[in-house]
């Protein structure tokens, strides 16, 4: 072999391991899209997912804040019965006085029934209001953690991006090796 043969096989040589590098790093960058592209369908699956459960718990949400609401009513109600049994109970007693029966005080007479009453109603919207903050905490984390897929499928994209470009800067490398690896062949 001359030294200008022998030449012409070391750069044939450190062209085909620079194409074999440049093939290796292409490899890898198109594997890690692979991926990147993987994770994001997973990604955008589990966002769908959140976004209509949150859309769910928001729904049921604005209708307890609805019943929530309906609190004044309903002790507007109790109210206004407090007072009819009073005007009531006092028309009873007039009734009562002129007979020989002592009457009874309608108020004596229901007010273990109102007490029930007023006590139920409370324990119904004390309920309502602690599962209404529970359902508030709910959607929170969900928006949460939907932002959080949503930064990750961003930066998924981000490094996507960057990795086509490594790639095709590869690919750009192995085509170099290649044309001089075709010029050095013609010489061995």
């Amino acid at each position: 072999m001359t030294p200008e043969q022998q030449m012409h096989e070391e750069e044939y040589s450190r062209a085909r391991s620079r194409y074999e590098d440049a093939s290796m790093e292409k490899r890898r960058a198109e594997n890690e899209i692979a991926e990147i592209q993987n994770r994001r369908q997973a990604i955008l699956n589990e966002i769908n997912q959140l976004q209509a459960e949150k859309k769910k718990f928001e729904g049921s949400h604005g209708e307890i804040t609805k019943g929530i609401s309906s609190n004044s009513s309903f002790e507007a109600g109790l109210k206004d019965s407090e007072t009819k049994l009073s005007a009531a109970s006092t028309g009873f007693i007039a009734i009562g006085s002129t007979t020989h029966s002592k009457p009874q005080d309608l108020n004596v007479v229901f007010s273990d029934k109102n007490t029930k009453t007023k006590n139920s109603i409370s324990s119904v919207f004390s309920g309502l209001k602690n599962i209404s903050r529970n359902m508030e905490t709910k959607i929170a984390d969900l928006k949460s953690r939907i932002g959080q897929l949503e930064t990750e499928e961003e930066n998924g994209r981000s490094r996507e991006r960057s990795l086509a470009n490594y790639a095709s800067e590869q690919g750009s490398r192995m085509n170099n090796a290649a044309i001089e690896m075709a010029y050095h062949k013609k010489y061995l």
